[in-house]
């Protein structure tokens, strides 16, 4: 377990920072290399996505959308976008296009439940989520945090999955709750 403590902030700043250096230089050299990749541009689009560029993360994943047609997860990232920059009825439509493309896909189904919870209808999220993790547990289970915390699972999290708590709705409204309370969570 990794603890933090207040005189080590210069050496997680730094670390921070090479890792937005490594991303910046990663993306450079796959633009380079692979200029024309779908996959190229869908991962421009999401580093642009998480810097704010809301313009220029549209257009790459448009770039991606021309270069490779169609392609899994690729309107799913585009509603991500979307809804990061806070344009919800185009994250909705991006949503929606990748559950009809791709029944099957969980970050669509992710998407439309975040959605839900911007609209502050936390029953269809919920209903969402429930979904999503009858559908695949171990998916689920990696998302939850990231989704409502943007960070990695805690213990109590980790153990309530353990336990198999996630399962009940009643256990997975208690958690779902428990996250929302955190001061952790993203506004």
């Amino acid at each position: 377990e990794v603890k933090l403590r207040p005189e080590d902030s210069d050496a997680w700043y730094g670390f921070g920072f090479c890792f937005e250096n490594l991303a910046e230089l990663t993306t450079r050299r796959m633009v380079e290399v692979g200029a024309d990749s779908p996959f190229t541009h869908m991962l421009t689009g999401e580093f642009l996505t998480e810097q704010d560029a809301s313009l220029d993360a549209e257009e790459a994943f448009r770039r991606a959308q021309a270069a490779g047609g169609e392609q899994e997860g690729l309107h799913a990232a585009l509603g991500f976008a979307h809804l990061r920059f806070g344009e919800l009825s185009r994250a909705e439509q991006e949503f929606r296009a990748e559950t009809e493309r791709y029944p099957g896909n969980l970050e669509g189904k992710l998407g439309l439940a975040a959605l839900a919870m911007e609209k502050n209808d936390f029953g269809e999220a919920a209903r969402g989520l429930c979904a999503i993790q009858a559908q695949d547990e171990g998916y689920f289970n990696a998302r939850l945090s990231f989704f409502l915390w943007n960070t990695t699972p805690d213990a109590a999290l980790l153990a309530a999955a353990q336990r198999g708590e996630l399962h009940d709705p009643a256990g997975l409204g208690l958690q779902v709750r428990r996250l929302l309370a955190s001061p952790r969570l993203e506004s």
